[in-house]
């Protein structure tokens, strides 16, 4: 039945294309090119799966130049029957929770896995649980680039493919090195995947009660596979062994890959002959490669290693030369730098990377807390962050209904806030005592920081970074790096607690002085995200849904603001 009717959608809209808005008459054409929409594709249509013929309408952006595309009615998207639109909903937001759960595994599983190679516990700091989210950070932004040129679906497919292939070639792992290596390869298929999963629902949901639903599952698709995943991997590695955890996910992943991308909509606005930018995509690439490497390796053969500075100040110029040159010489930038001008976008940035820095720490020391202090297995590990999943889905609801009512700095507020309590209530936890007094607490604390601050940034984005004719990719590159700078933030987190622990403990012989400490940190990070969040943050409610008439949508954006 499904079948069917994604079959007859194809067919309606084949024989009844429906005329749509252009929202980019003033795209500019570089070298040739077609002119760009907001998720970098070109203005002709083609007739490849479902297809809508566009018309430009000058008229109505001449009334507006700067109308956010929460406000336009833009007709990004396809005449979807309902059931089409909540299967693709429902398969996205599976695809989303599945190439998440490796985030668990990386947490749960690495003691299993180095006691498995003989090793007393997980070596060289975090980097078994630091390698997957690298590379996922480093691919997303390079990884959309290069679906607005072949397509998102074409994209997602590749990503796909590299995850599956990796996952299942990590369960064959002969060394400890190995596993690390072969995670962070598989987490540029999750790179690909993630910003080719984020445009698709662009396009397909205009501005409307589907697409803010589809972003909140979307949104706790994400915080259960985190979070909640850690319990299915651990499973086969206290069970059976840690191979097994890699081979179901690559089986878990292949199903709902494939489904995915059989109710995707073809891409419809590709540039075949679109320019990528490869000298900013190296810099990018090396630079936040190198400054990841450097967090990670420090705490395990310190600071006063002579390399570790020497590659810091190597990623230092790698940073500053992407930013030199997408300023002044890139055609197409992989980063339009111009998003950075808008005022509450930045600080919108900072609260959500610290924020993110902040639930790192706590994801990471809790699991070792259960696993070296408390003797817990990988089962139990994983049921620790259980309650930080539901309570993680039930407030991604709530964000959802708030953001229409409540400016975003009160949310972002209230999940700072539980953030706090959450860690002082995990730096204050003995070793012996039994989860449901302090760690139940904390991890159902923790769930309302992390999906508050997440969700509400991910939907008022829109209004932080408004529309921009002159350079429409900006808003949708806007959005990508909101996943990228919390990703960033775990990893920068998960680095510099471990410098933290390493100081403190000991040499390991103190583990539970080590953990404090670095609770103590992530406190004094949500106070400062905080601090930034009541004095710079100053985003307006969503309000009632806003009038589909261009000039009126810009004057209840420019009203709010």
């Amino acid at each position: 039945m499904a079948h069917d009717n994604m079959a007859h959608d194809t067919m309606a809209d084949m024989q009844s294309p429906t005329t749509v808005v252009d929202p980019h008459p003033n795209g500019r054409s570089i070298h040739g090119h077609s002119r760009r929409s907001l998720n970098g594709f070109s203005e002709t249509p083609t007739m490849v799966g479902p297809t809508l013929e566009r018309q430009d309408s000058e008229e109505s952006l001449k009334k507006n130049k700067m109308v956010s595309a929460e406000v336009l009615p833009v007709a990004n998207s396809w005449n979807f029957s309902n059931e089409r639109k909540i299967a693709l909903m429902i398969l996205v937001a599976a695809t989303h929770c599945i190439q998440f759960i490796p985030f668990a595994l990386g947490l749960n599983v690495a003691v299993p896995i180095a006691i498995f190679f003989g090793l007393p516990g997980p070596p060289g700091g975090p980097w078994i649980a630091a390698a997957y989210p690298l590379m996922h950070v480093i691919s997303l932004l390079p990884g959309t680039r290069l679906g607005e040129i072949w397509g998102h679906r074409n994209v997602f497919l590749l990503g796909a493919l590299i995850w599956i292939a990796f996952h299942i070639h990590s369960g064959f792992a002969d060394d400890y090195i190995s596993v690390v290596v072969l995670r962070a390869l598989s987490g540029i298929g999750s790179g690909l995947i993630e910003g080719n999963c984020v445009a698709i629902l662009n396009l397909v949901f205009p501005p409307s009660l589907w697409k803010k639903t589809a972003f909140v599952i979307y949104g706790c698709a994400a915080a259960t596979g985190a979070t909640a995943g850690g319990v299915l991997v651990g499973i086969p590695a206290q069970l059976a062994i840690w191979r097994w955890s890699f081979w179901l996910l690559a089986c878990l992943g292949g199903a709902s890959f494939f489904l995915s991308w059989l109710v995707m909509p073809q891409d419809k606005r590709r540039e075949p002959h679109g320019h990528f930018d490869y000298v900013g995509t190296y810099f990018y690439v090396a630079g936040l490669f190198l400054y990841d490497f450097v967090l990670n390796q420090a705490p395990a053969v310190g600071w006063k290693t002579v390399y570790i500075y020497v590659i810091l100040i190597i990623a230092a110029l790698h940073v500053a030369a992407f930013w030199f040159w997408e300023t002044r010489y890139a055609i197409q930038p992989l980063m339009p730098l111009s998003i950075w001008k808008n005022k509450c976008y930045p600080p919108l940035i900072a609260v959500m990377f610290l924020a993110h820095m902040a639930l790192g720490i706590f994801l990471w020391h809790l699991s070792l807390f259960g696993n070296s202090v408390r003797g817990y297995g990988a089962i139990a590990t994983g049921a620790q962050l259980v309650p930080t999943a539901v309570m993680g889905c039930c407030v991604t609801i709530l964000a959802g209904i708030l953001v229409s009512r409540l400016g975003a700095k009160w949310i972002f507020h209230m999940g700072l806030t539980s953030g706090i309590v959450s860690l002082i209530i995990f730096a204050t936890m003995p070793a012996e005592q039994t989860y449901w007094a302090q760690a139940f607490v904390s991890a159902i604390c923790m769930g309302m920081n992390a999906d508050l601050v997440h969700t509400t940034g991910q939907i008022v984005v829109f209004l932080a970074v408004p529309f921009n004719p002159e350079e429409p990719r900006a808003q949708g590159v806007a959005a990508v790096l909101i996943d990228m700078f919390q990703n960033l933030g775990f990893l920068t987190g998960l680095g510099i607690a471990g410098t933290i622990e390493s100081y403190t403990n000991d040499g390991g012989a103190h583990l539970l002085t080590g953990f404090r400490n670095t609770a103590y940190f992530a406190i004094g990070l949500l106070v400062l995200a905080g601090g930034i969040n009541m004095v710079f943050v100053n985003i307006p409610p969503l309000g009632p849904p806003p009038s589909a008439d261009p000039e009126k949508a810009g004057k209840q954006l420019s009203d709010g603001m």
